[in-house]
Formats: structure tokens, C-alpha cells, sequence
């Protein structure tokens, strides 16, 4: 996966970015990533934790239950989806040397998820809320298919 976003990221921020932006044709580095295999845990935005956003049960964002039992769990790889989006930037030639590619408004999730096992059972879109979830999960459907059409 990490190699297909290092592949195919140019296009996808060229199809996302600010009009004023010149063609995206740099490589960012690998995204950000953490792995569990634990039965239970929790995750928490990459902004308030940059390197270990995978954390105990309950002291998250979010929580997981990984598998059926603690028995039986998957190799899950968390990728920062977001802030690998964010590395992409230019200079605008106004004082900003750093200006995001991304246009304003526009929604990226937070992380992509996979499992890691030659099965390849899971593959989440996951976007962090602290909001009421009622009301992002269209905007969720939406934000899942502009990111997955562009590298499929």
C-alpha cells in the first residue's frame, strides 16, 4: 500500500490541489504508519500524537476490537493518510513557502487501514471525529470515494 500512495500520489494531489499550485512531481517520503496486532485498542489523530497514535484500549479517538477473540486478530497497518496529503506543498510566491496543494474545503481521511495478511481480509477508510457521527457519515461515503477512485 505504502508503495501504490508513493506511486500514484502525484496524481491524485494534481487531481485535488489548488488551481495556482504547479503540477505535483515530488515524492514526499513513505507515509507515516503504525502496525497492532492487538486484540484491543485505541487510536488517536496523528496531530496530537505524530509517532505513536496507536494506543491502549479507551484512551483514544477511537476504539477496536481486533478479531473475534484475543485468540484470533489481524496485522493491521494504520497509514496517516492526512498528514501525508499535507507534506505536499509550494511556494506561492507570496510569502507563503509552504501553502498547501490541497484546496480548501476539501476532506481527506485521517487514516487508511489494512490488513497486512496474505488474505487481505480489511481495508478501512478511517476519519476521526469528535463530532456527532449522524452527521459525517455521508460526508464520510464521500470523502472514501474521491480518495479510492483516483489510485484504483
Amino acid at each position: 500500500m505504502e508503495q501504490l500512495l508513493r506511486q500514484e500520489i502525484s496524481g491524485v494531489i494534481n487531481q485535488i490541489q489548488r488551481y495556482e499550485a504547479p503540477l505535483c512531481t515530488e515524492d514526499e517520503g513513505t507515509p507515516q504508519y503504525n502496525d497492532t496486532n492487538e486484540h484491543l485498542f485505541s487510536v488517536v489523530d496523528a496531530r496530537d500524537d505524530d509517532t505513536h497514535f496507536i494506543k491502549t484500549f479507551n484512551e483514544g479517538a477511537v476504539h477496536y476490537i481486533n478479531g473475534k477473540d484475543n485468540t484470533v486478530t489481524y496485522c493491521l497497518r494504520f497509514i496517516c493518510y492526512d498528514e501525508y496529503l499535507h507534506r505536499f506543498t509550494f511556494d506561492d510566491g507570496h510569502g507563503n513557502a509552504h501553502k498547501s496543494r490541497l484546496k480548501d474545503g476539501v476532506k481527506v481521511a485521517d487514516f487508511l487501514v489494512y490488513d497486512m495478511s496474505d488474505e487481505k481480509v480489511y481495508f478501512i477508510v478511517q476519519e476521526l471525529s469528535r463530532e456527532n457521527i449522524s452527521n459525517k457519515r455521508r460526508a464520510g461515503e464521500k470523502t472514501a470515494f474521491r480518495h479510492i477512485e483516483p489510485i484504483v
